[in-house]
């Protein structure tokens, strides 16, 4: 899961590599070509942000990797 959090101006330079890591997981799950019977694999992505005037610094400019993460993971 992916929050807003995850798309704080001090993270802008990992988000790139979010994807990348995302498949990581997603492959150490999947076992042999196929999922675990037990495993269910969800992924939730950051929710749309706000305008960069509504938000506290901290935030602003996360409209853009949330927007990635979302379609990256569609």
């Amino acid at each position: 899961m992916l929050g807003t959090n995850d798309c704080k101006a001090v993270y802008s330079d990992s988000s790139d590599n979010v994807k990348q890591n995302y498949n990581v997981l997603i492959s150490r799950i999947i076992y042999q070509g196929e999922i675990k019977k037990t495993a269910k694999i969800v992924i939730v992505s950051p929710p749309p942000f706000g305008p960069d005037a509504m938000l506290l610094d901290k935030y602003k400019g996360g409209a853009l990797p949330a927007e990635r993460f979302a379609k990256d993971f569609k």
